[in-house]
């Protein structure tokens, strides 16, 4: 009979259905037996599979029809972020070209108490997930606006400012991938910058303090130096001279020389004592370096030796110092005071005067006792 479903209406009680929800067997079998009435010439999976893409259009269509319908009232309603993720965000310094590494971390700590936009930032909820809040997406476009350099050279402005963003997911995927695609030639650059770290005038400080920059820059960069590196560059330029090769061979024998903070602390003790040792020695570094090296380098060079020999001289007749106190000033051998050498003392000189006048005085009493005898 044309009337009736094909099949028979009994059978679609029997209908096998994939799906173990109730309501959406409901609606199946629903549009099942409208199909039949209206396509009495189909046949039963004819008229199956045509209730399911029906029944699954008409939940794609409700559920857009849903979404819409939510991301209307949410941007309707009042939102604002909690007084205290304002204020962190002021104060956040602002993002450049050159500190991405550094500022993902202060950024992503101002969200630790709002999950929905740690896990949209950080994790993998997107605009299919249940917790998806397209309120708090959209507003995140104006944050990172907001902390974005706009002014100085390192500004990121060609960043931002490339296209109408839809989303703060989309801003923020972007930012990531623009400020870190050179991350490879900036490591290059400062482990090169790091190899070539030296010394010069003994001044460890300064190795320590460029070493330390070096180790920030890097870590701007997301770049760990680790202790081991900076320790061996600090050896490198340090160890070669004697003022410091002892300092190294005996923070080996205890086994300290894997802790940078000691094998720092140590060299800037011995820059320390070398300096004021250097200082000690001052005035006769100073006579030294004059004989050595005249004042006046356009003179000729016979007045230059002759200034030479003159300033040896005078510094010869003031006597010489004891080489376990060079700090003392010049004595004389014969007297102890300062001021002469032991051919010039005074003392010498009149025990010599003694002595001649004592001759003198012997010679002419055996001259007499001699005429006497004769």
């Amino acid at each position: 009979m044309s009337g009736q479903p094909r099949e028979g209406g009994q059978a679609s009680a029997n209908v096998p259905i994939e799906s173990p929800d109730i309501n959406a067997m409901s609606s199946v079998l629903q549009i099942y037996a409208a199909f039949a009435q209206q396509r009495p010439n189909l046949s039963h999976p004819e008229l199956m599979e045509l209730s399911k893409l029906q029944f699954e259009a008409n939940e794609k269509r409700q559920s857009t029809s849903v979404t819409v319908q939510r991301r209307v009232n949410i941007t309707q309603e009042g939102f604002e972020w909690p007084k205290e993720v304002r204020n962190a965000i002021d104060k956040l310094y602002k993002l450049t070209t050159k500190n991405w590494n550094a500022w993902i971390m202060d950024f992503e700590a101002i969200w630790e108490g709002i999950p929905q936009v740690r896990d949209l930032l950080f994790g993998d909820i997107d605009e299919d997930h249940p917790e998806y809040d397209y309120r708090i997406d959209h507003k995140l476009v104006s944050v990172l606006r907001h902390v974005a350099e706009k002014e100085s050279t390192d500004n990121i402005l060609h960043i931002i400012n490339r296209r109408k963003w839809a989303s703060g997911k989309e801003l923020f995927d972007y930012m990531h991938e623009m400020l870190t695609k050179n991350e490879a030639v900036v490591a290059s650059t400062v482990l090169l910058d790091l190899s070539r770290v030296r010394m010069t005038n003994n001044e460890v400080s300064k190795v320590i303090r460029e070493i330390s920059n070096i180790t920030t820059r890097a870590a701007l960069v997301g770049i760990d130096i680790s202790v081991p590196q900076q320790i061996t560059q600090l050896c490198t330029a340090t160890s070669y001279t004697h003022v410091y090769k002892d300092v190294w061979h005996t923070l080996e024998s205890v086994g300290s020389v894997v802790d940078y903070d000691a094998v720092c602390a140590a060299l800037i003790r011995r820059e320390d004592r070398h300096m004021n040792e250097s200082q000690a020695r001052g005035p006769r570094a100073a006579a030294l370096s004059a004989s050595a090296h005249p004042k006046n380098v356009t003179e000729k060079p016979a007045e230059a030796r002759s200034s030479r020999v003159s300033t040896k001289e005078e510094a010869y007749l003031y006597g010489r110092r004891d080489p376990r106190r060079p700090d003392e000033p010049a004595k004389c051998y014969t007297c102890g005071k300062t001021g002469h050498i032991a051919r010039n003392c005074p003392d010498a000189k009149k025990e010599e005067s003694k002595t001649t006048e004592s001759n003198r005085e012997t010679a002419a009493l055996t001259s007499e006792a001699n005429t006497t005898t004769n």
